[in-house]
């Protein structure tokens, strides 16, 4: 009789020592690839862990960053707080601008105005489609507020020329801000005084002085603040005097210098 050397014992030892080689081979192969899976796992977490330690200094440094600004702003803000800037005033060749002051200090209602006043000059405005503002450094935070406010009692805004208190500006870019999203919000109330940005919704709600965009935030429920280009923005803020409280005026300068 002839023998089956298909079933025979030696094939089936031999096909089962092939296969447990090919089973060692396998899962060997499995640790190899699980060993450096694990070690791409911990090589991805140094990475991670880096990437947040950077973050966690670069959020520092943002911070550090915005409290020098914010102190810088604030000493520039001190050094203008007796100043006022008038604008709306046509630019004329050989211009006495001191003469120019001295009539709308008339306007307002004052015999000699020029004793209020150190100095005056133009400056320079981002929007070159308007008259370059001027700038008047009167004697004292009280001189500031007569002038100021004798413009809101005889609105003299109405004769196209506009008196505020000089900003900073990072402060007037935050006032433009505060205007476009209050009008949004229903606010009826913007308004500067002593060179704070103030806000209220109606007369009989409180008012909040505005020191950043956070902070708006926060006060008017916007989850996101709109980024506005302020150079290419031909942004006329001086027709936001709706106001029903004229002692609440409405800010209008529109250059920053």
């Amino acid at each position: 009789m002839t023998r089956n050397k298909k079933n025979s014992p030696d094939k089936n030892l031999s096909n089962s020592t092939e296969n447990q080689k090919t089973d060692r081979e396998m899962i060997m192969y499995l640790v190899d690839k699980i060993d450096s899976f694990g070690q791409t796992l911990k090589d991805l977490k140094d990475i991670i862990d880096r990437i947040k330690l950077k973050t966690e200094e670069n959020n520092e440094l943002k911070k550090r960053v915005e409290t020098y600004e914010s102190e810088i702003n604030n000493l520039e803000q001190r050094s203008r707080m007796i100043n006022i800037t008038i604008n709306g005033i046509q630019q004329k060749g050989n211009e006495n601008v001191l003469k120019i002051v001295e009539e709308i200090g008339r306007k307002l209602g004052f015999v000699k105005p020029l004793e209020d006043v150190q100095a005056a000059h133009r400056v320079n405005s981002m929007n070159k489609k308007k008259p370059k503002p001027i700038i008047v450094r009167l004697l004292n935070t009280k001189t500031r507020d007569k002038w100021t406010a004798a413009y809101r009692q005889k609105k003299l805004w109405h004769e196209n020329f506009y008196i505020n208190e000089h900003l900073t500006r990072r402060n007037q870019e935050l006032l433009y801000q505060t205007k476009q999203l209050a009008r949004k919000k229903n606010y009826r109330y913007v308004w500067t005084h002593d060179c704070k940005i103030l806000i209220r919704k109606n007369e009989n709600s409180k008012a909040y002085a505005i020191k950043n965009l956070d902070q708006l935030e926060n006060i008017l429920g916007i989850k996101k603040i709109p980024v506005i280009d302020l150079e290419n923005e031909d942004h006329d803020i001086t027709r936001f005097y709706e106001t029903i409280n004229s002692n609440h005026t409405f800010d209008n300068s529109s250059n920053f210098e």
